[in-house]
């Protein structure tokens, strides 16, 4: 189960785990919203499905990327390299807890959303 804890941790800090957690279980991008410097994510780190239309995917699930864009009031969202988000937004907000339990989140986002999405995992 996703708690108000996991909310709370994976969409006001440690986001950039969970989504290097999706991305290392599914190789999908990881994207992050911006606030018109291109250059930097200053605001959510999220992965996008490959689905048609795309959908980005953090802790509270599937969403039209442009819903993320206008919830966190930014100007828009950019594909970023795991190693750039980790060099950019550093370790966790919320403790190296964060790490375990963005691998715990990532697997169950991905089974409960199952019917939707298909990938293989990265050999």
């Amino acid at each position: 189960m996703i708690t108000p804890r996991d909310v709370v941790r994976f969409t006001e800090g440690d986001c950039h785990i969970l989504a290097r957690a999706i991305h290392k279980r599914t190789g999908w991008d990881v994207a992050a919203l911006h606030g018109g410097n291109r250059s930097y994510p200053d605001y959510h780190v999220f992965v996008l499905a490959p689905t048609q239309p795309v959908r980005a995917l953090d802790v509270l699930g599937l969403h039209k990327p442009h819903e993320l864009v206008r919830a966190y009031g930014a100007v828009g969202y950019m594909r970023v390299s795991p190693k750039s988000v980790a060099a950019a937004w550093g370790g966790p907000y919320f403790g190296r807890y964060s790490y375990e339990r963005a691998a715990t989140i990532a697997d169950r986002l991905l089974a409960h959303h199952a019917h939707e999405l298909s990938y293989e995992q990265p050999g």
